[in-house]
């Protein structure tokens, strides 16, 4: 099972890829 804190550090960091 996926952490939800592992899943919102993705989240982040694919927020911060596409900003760029």
């Amino acid at each position: 099972r996926i952490s939800s804190k592992f899943l919102l550090f993705i989240r982040i960091a694919k927020f911060q890829i596409f900003v760029g």
